[in-house]
Order: C-alpha cells, then structure tokens, then sequence
C-alpha cells in the first residue's frame, strides 16, 4: 500500500546504527522527513546523503526531525556510506520491514533509469562516488521521502520513479518553514 497526503504516518520503533532506538510517534510534535535509501554503498545514496549534510541546518532550523533508511544492516551502513558523519538517525533496515510498511517499491527499470540522470552521475563520477562497489542486500529499492506534520500525518509522500528520485530540498524546505513559529516561540 502506498500513503498519499492525509494519511496517518505508519507507526515504528526502529533501531539506529548507533544503538539507539527512535519511533515516530517519539517525534510527535515536531515535522518529520522521512527518506529512504536503497543499500550502503549506493552512489546515488551517497550523493544524497552529501547534500543532505550541506543542508541539514536549513532543513533544522525550525525543528524538523531527519530520519534516513537504508536496506543495509547497521555495520555495512557504518563501513560503506558517510552515515557515521551524518547530523541525522539512520536505521538499517536490512528485511526491509520499513519499506514495506511505507510501501516503498523495488523496480529493476527504476535502477536503470537512475542512470539517465547524466548531471547527476557526472557530478558523482567527477566526485568519486560512481563506483561499483558490492551490496549486501537487493539493488532493487526505489527511495521514497515522506514529510509528516507534528500531528503524524503524512503531507507529501514521494515515491522515486528511479533511483535518483527524491523530493527536491526547496520542498522539504517550504515544509519545514510552516512549522517556524512552533519552533521558535516568542
């Protein structure tokens, strides 16, 4: 099943690379975005992952919670990605128990058609990233970003057509911004 706006955020208490434990219904009152990835070494994933860190501070600044997924177990995300200097959780979630709650898909054309995103692998191979490197689970998972209100429920559900596909950061930005005065109170 896939969610649309309106729809209630699938509840879920996950463990992070950390150790740590996070739910959604924990970050009640503040917006939530959502992102999922598809495995560890993905340089797609990677990519996002190095402009999410540039932004993180903008996407925060009025509260929003970030939350990253990966269908990695914990100790490839930690050799593999960046995520051990990621600002964010991220929850390995190698039975992709989360990605079917979300109804995140897996789609054989979606990989391919990452690969027409001819700027966006230039800038990852002129950065190093494009490489292939092996991957611990199915290559298949498309990303999916949710942004999801204090009260829980979902406002903008994305489901990427490919693997680049995720909601633009002016997006997830203007979401953010509706919550400014909640953040910071006067």
């Amino acid at each position: 099943m896939q969610y649309q706006a309106g729809d209630p955020a699938p509840p879920f208490e996950m463990q992070t690379i950390d150790g740590s434990t996070i739910s959604i219904e924990s970050l009640r009152g503040r917006p939530v975005f959502l992102t999922f990835f598809k495995w560890a070494s993905c340089p797609f994933c990677i990519f996002r992952i190095r402009e999410m860190k540039i932004e993180y501070d903008l996407l925060t600044q009025h509260g929003m919670h970030i939350i990253g997924v990966f269908h990695s177990r914990a100790e490839k995300l930690i050799s593999y990605t960046e995520a051990k200097d990621v600002p964010f959780p991220i929850i390995p979630d190698p039975d992709m128990s989360l990605y079917d709650l979300y109804g995140v898909e897996r789609s054989i054309v979606g990989v391919g058609g990452g690969l027409l995103r001819l700027g966006m692998v230039a800038k990852m191979i002129s950065g190093g990233l494009f490489k292939i490197k092996p991957y611990d689970v199915t290559a298949t998972a498309m990303p999916a970003n949710f942004l999801i209100d204090p009260d829980g429920i979902i406002r903008k559900a994305h489901y990427g057509n490919d693997i680049g596909d995720h909601l633009p950061f002016e997006i997830v930005q203007a979401f953010a911004d509706q919550y400014a005065d909640d953040a910071n109170p006067e």
